[in-house]
């Protein structure tokens, strides 16, 4: 189930009453998985955009796992052009699938290029309050 219960019992002193009580334990699974990325190219690229970058990320996820990766939910949340560093949303049970295909991606029209997953967290807030960076 969603929860766990653990029984304990304890006496206050030898003489007292045995006392009884059970704490009950709530494990909500999250729903989205939050990615900080960067992208580089080997060559320079002008016009990165979001659209882009969108179109990037689908063919990602389409090297390895055909049109069942492109049909997986990731959305760009925040795209710096500057820095070409994006956060991404994709579903909690798709993460590490996703994770595959971006680190796995060499290669967009011709054009080789990689994509770097700085950080990860399946909180958004923890994911803009890394301390390791």
């Amino acid at each position: 189930g969603p929860y766990g219960t653990k029984a304990t019992e304890r006496r206050m002193t030898s003489d007292a009453p045995l006392l009884r009580f059970s704490t009950k334990v709530f494990h909500i699974e999250p729903q989205d998985h939050f990615f900080n990325v960067t992208i580089s190219f080997e060559k320079p690229v002008q016009d990165l955009d979001e659209i882009l970058l969108k179109n990037i990320l689908l063919a990602s996820l389409k090297g390895p796992y055909g049109l069942v990766g492109t049909a997986l939910k990731l959305d760009i949340l925040k795209f710096d052009p500057e820095s070409r560093a994006a956060i991404l949303r994709t579903s909690h049970k798709d993460a590490s699938t996703v994770w595959t295909a971006l680190t796995l991606f060499s290669e967009y029209n011709s054009l080789r290029c990689s994509i770097h997953v700085t950080s990860h967290s399946s909180s958004l807030v923890s994911l803009a309050c890394d301390s390791r960076s």
